[in-house]
């Protein structure tokens, strides 16, 4: 059944200063959601809509290596019906790993609507304690307009639960404690509560990953 699109408000501090949890929730609320399960040497791909119409979209999903090689790739045209949930997707792993081994591959997906982005996810074949996470560097962009910051993130590999964080001063991160794959360019707004300088932004600006 579809899910409820009520947010779940009772999760969320009086703090600017989000926990992982409530990102997570907000993620899991948005009206188009694309999930992976895996049984096995089998993998199954749903779409759950809360929309009220149809949409047909496009799904693209990709496999890699946490180097960036891809393993896999595939674009299929997609009718998500009005208020349901359904499989779109299902293949064995073998074919989807490749060469790479399940402790350094991934597999993620993309619901696109011409070219935009409206929902995205990510499968690892291992729990994360089993994952042999790369070394990585991380290049961080900050410019500012009216008073909100946009941080773009880039890595050349990837990059598991990064948390951004200020040394000094409050405000609110877009997104937060997410995945950012070899290549990928991940933007982030950030309004803080008062007036501060993108040299100030720049210096106590930090960032952990696993």
């Amino acid at each position: 059944p579809p899910r409820s699109t009520l947010f779940p408000y009772t999760t969320l501090f009086r703090s600017h200063r989000w926990k992982a949890q409530q990102y997570f929730a907000k993620k899991s609320y948005q009206p188009l959601l694309v999930s992976a399960s895996l049984n096995s040497n089998k993998v199954d791909v749903t779409l759950v809509s809360d929309l009220l119409v149809d949409k047909q979209l496009s799904l693209e999903i990709k496999g890699m290596d946490f180097n960036g090689k891809v393993t896999y790739f595939k674009s299929i045209p997609v009718k998500v019906k009005a208020n349901t949930s359904g499989v779109f997707f299902s293949s064995d792993v073998n074919a989807l790993v490749g060469e790479a081994k399940r402790d350094n591959a991934l597999l993620s997906f993309q619901l696109k609507d011409t070219g935009i982005v409206l929902a995205d996810n990510i499968l690892y074949y291992l729990p994360v304690k089993d994952l042999q996470l790369p070394k990585t560097s991380i290049q961080k962009t900050i410019l500012e307009e009216h008073g909100v910051f946009t941080i773009k993130v880039t890595t050349n590999k990837l990059v598991k639960n990064l948390y951004l964080s200020l040394e000094e001063g409050d405000g609110f991160f877009s997104d937060n404690y997410f995945d950012i794959l070899p290549g990928e360019t991940k933007i982030i707004q950030y309004t803080p509560t008062e007036k501060i300088s993108v040299e100030a932004i720049k210096k106590h600006l930090k960032t952990m990953q696993m």
